[in-house]
C-alpha cells in the first residue's frame, strides 16, 4: 500500500483502523517517509520502519539548524526519506514475529516464526524516470534479500513496483488492478489468439 507519507499520526491511526475493520493482520506500506529506522508499539498493532537516511546525516543537519545556518540542498537531500517501507503487523501476531530486517529505504524483510517459517519481503521500486543503475542496484538488493531465505522457508514478495502495465488477459484480473494504460483489453487477447 503506497501511503505517500505517514509523518501525520492521524494517518497511521486510519491504517490501524482500516486494519482492525478488515481483520487484515499485516499490512505493507511505502513511500512512508519516515526518517528513522524504528519499531513503535501501539495498543492493537506494531509498527516497523526501514529508511536509508543516516543518523549522522540528521544529526548534522540539526547542528547546523540550532547554529543559525542553512543546511544545503545535499545535505537536506542526504538526511530525508523520499521513500521508505514499514510494516504493521497485529499484536496477536507478535509472538510469531522473529526478526524485522532493515535493508534500506526500498527494502525490508520481516520474518514470522511458523512452520514453515515465513518471510515477508517489502519492496518499493524506483519509478520508472529513475536512473537505470539505480532500478539495477534495487533488483540486485531484492535478490540478495530473496537468496538469502533458506529453501526450507517460505516468502512472499510484495509492495509497489512502480510498474507501467499496458493491458491485462482474462486470467490476470484477479491478481492485476484495474489500472492500467490500455483497458481495451480485446487488442491483447486478439494478439494472445494470434500467436
Amino acid at each position: 500500500m503506497n501511503v505517500q507519507g505517514l509523518n501525520e499520526i492521524t494517518k497511521r491511526q486510519s491504517i490501524e483502523k482500516w486494519a482492525l475493520e478488515r481483520k487484515i493482520d499485516v499490512v505493507m506500506v511505502q513511500e512512508t517517509r519516515i526518517n528513522d529506522t524504528s519499531r513503535e508499539e501501539k495498543p492493537k498493532h506494531i509498527w516497523c520502519f526501514s529508511t536509508s537516511t543516516k543518523f549522522k546525516d540528521k544529526e548534522q543537519v540539526e547542528k547546523k539548524r540550532a547554529a543559525g545556518s542553512k543546511a544545503t540542498r545535499a545535505e537536506w537531500k542526504q538526511a530525508l526519506e523520499y521513500h521508505g517501507v514499514g510494516a504493521l503487523v497485529a499484536k496477536k501476531l507478535a509472538r510469531d514475529l522473529d526478526e524485522v530486517e532493515p535493508v534500506s529505504g526500498r527494502l525490508m524483510k520481516v520474518s514470522f516464526d511458523t512452520v514453515p517459517r515465513l518471510h515477508v519481503i517489502n519492496a518499493y521500486a524506483p519509478q520508472a524516470g529513475r536512473p537505470t543503475a539505480e532500478k539495477e542496484d534495487f533488483y540486485e538488493k531484492l535478490q540478495k534479500v530473496v537468496d538469502g531465505i533458506p529453501d526450507k522457508d517460505q516468502y512472499i514478495v510484495i509492495g509497489d513496483f512502480n510498474a507501467k502495465l499496458d493491458g491485462r488477459l482474462e486470467e490476470e484480473k484477479q491478481h492485476i488492478g484495474p489500472h492500467v494504460f490500455n483497458p481495451d483489453e480485446g487488442n491483447r487477447e486478439r494478439a494472445k489468439a494470434e500467436v
